[in-house]
């Protein structure tokens, strides 16, 4: 088996004989592994998104969530966030796409909100009362672009609101510090991959690896 990262995660669904229902509903593939004659595509994205958040005590139990970014993985992150009964705000670069989501998940989850916008409309959005979680899924600040961010200059970060970012390299993106300048928590998405490749090494092997062995070998990798 293997694993599929950005940008590829919708653009290998065609080269698979089929899906698993769950990545079916995702709409983007993140592990594929081979069953009889049949190359196979899955998704442990969305269950190790909420694993790690799980881990960190950052899931809400009510309220918004924004999330950045409307490509492979904002899909399994607004999967998972609109199964555990949260609403979502997709923000993106591309209006469309993130409208391309909203048009899938709401035909999943009827009963939950989903806005969306362009990521410039950060600066419009008229009250953060309702937003408990901020979401990068966009690749903007990964290595070698290190000093990228997707967040839209002068526009003031939201004093005090979480933010999880998918990157793991570098630990510390440029949004995770402007996040932490204006007192809120940062947490980086190197729990995220090493939730989704324990689930993805069981579809493998039948073996569920333990986590801390996974964030030996992952921090041998990418030291912090």
């Amino acid at each position: 088996g293997l694993n599929v990262t950005v940008p590829y995660k919708q653009a290998v669904i065609q080269y698979l004989d089929r899906m698993t229902a769950r990545a079916s509903r995702i709409g983007a593939v993140n592990t594929i592994y081979l069953r009889d004659v049949e190359i196979v595509g899955d998704n442990t994205d969305a269950q190790g998104f909420i694993r790690d958040l799980q881990v960190n005590a950052l899931l809400p139990q009510t309220g918004q969530v924004l999330v950045l970014g409307a490509g492979g993985a904002a899909r399994g992150v607004s999967y998972a966030l609109l199964e555990s009964g949260l609403d979502i705000i997709i923000l993106s670069r591309s209006p469309k796409a993130a409208q391309e989501i909203a048009v899938d998940m709401r035909a999943l989850f009827p009963a939950r909100e989903i806005i969306t916008n362009a990521l410039e409309a950060l600066a419009k959005l008229e009250s953060w009362s309702e937003i408990m979680l901020i979401v990068n899924a966009t690749s903007a600040g990964m290595y070698p672009q290190i000093k990228n961010s997707p967040w839209p200059p002068g526009v003031p970060y939201p004093a005090g609101i979480p933010l999880y970012d998918l990157i793991y390299n570098p630990a510390e993106t440029e949004l995770m510090r402007f996040a932490r300048t204006h007192q809120a928590r940062a947490v980086n998405g190197l729990g995220m991959l090493i939730e989704q490749a324990r689930l993805s090494f069981e579809l493998w092997t039948g073996y569920f690896p333990p986590r801390n062995l996974l964030e030996q070998a992952i921090k041998a990798e990418f030291p912090v």
